[in-house]
């Protein structure tokens, strides 16, 4: 025999799953929820709050993995404040360039092109000509090897003039010039970021080598051993990054 009593509790369920759905059509459209999601939200399970930012958030990192091409897990980190954009594109930005710059070397350039370069070397001396062979610590203009710590500055022969225009000298150091710094140790320290950065800012910066010279311009590129910077006149000149004394950025 049916028990009669089970009517009025099945009424309530049926009145109670009707605003489940009505609330539930209100959300996906009010909201944009998605059904399952919605239902969740409509039976109490998951509260609208909680769901509204989580929403937000994913519709954040969606934009930022568009924009900035960021993989989605640090793309969450910068919506949720982990992490912040600047630090992250500023730190692929340096990635990206120290692998296509990162062994730069004007010598095999020169070796590949038959580049003729001017090279100023310690001691006042300069050289002319391309490049013919690059060992590990030498290398070989026309019938003369070189140590590589001998190299301080160089650019194309036909910048040549450009670039002495555009060299000053410390009077102080010209008197007294340093010697080769042989120990890695005991020379100027200027890291990659470092350089990176007032290239990235595009900084005007002044510099000196051991021997008194001095150039102003900006840095354009920056490899493990060189960078290049761009002086007056229009010349890019390659300065070699073991024979700094001193650097600093003109404000």
């Amino acid at each position: 025999m049916r028990d009669k009593s089970d009517t009025p509790r099945k009424g309530r369920r049926k009145t109670r799953d009707v605003a489940i759905e009505r609330r539930v059509a209100l959300l996906e459209s009010r909201n944009g929820l998605t059904r399952g999601v919605a239902v969740q939200v409509a039976s109490g399970h998951v509260d609208l709050d909680t769901v509204l930012q989580r929403m937000a958030l994913q519709a954040k990192a969606d934009s930022l993995m568009r924009l900035h091409g960021l993989e989605r897990a640090l793309a969450t980190q910068v919506a949720m404040g982990q992490a912040e954009l600047d630090r992250v594109l500023f730190k692929r930005r340096m990635e990206l360039h120290f692998a296509e710059m990162g062994d730069r070397s004007i010598l095999k350039q020169s070796v590949a092109d038959e580049l003729p370069l001017h090279f100023c070397l310690h001691g006042q001396r300069h050289l002319e000509g391309p490049v013919v062979d690059v060992a590990q610590y030498e290398f070989v203009v026309g019938q003369e090897s070189i140590h590589k710590l001998q190299l301080k500055w160089a650019c194309a022969l036909t910048d040549k003039k450009k670039a002495r225009r555009a060299l000053s000298w410390d009077k102080a150091r010209r008197a007294t010039p340093k010697e080769i710094l042989r120990k890695p140790q005991h020379r100027f320290c200027c890291s990659n970021k470092r350089l990176f950065t007032l290239m990235d800012r595009e900084a005007s910066i002044q510099l000196q080598l051991l021997e008194g010279e001095q150039f102003i311009g900006q840095v354009r590129s920056v490899g493990r051993f060189e960078f290049a910077l761009a002086v007056k006149g229009g010349v890019e000149l390659v300065i070699f990054r073991h024979a700094l004394e001193s650097l600093k950025e003109l404000r």
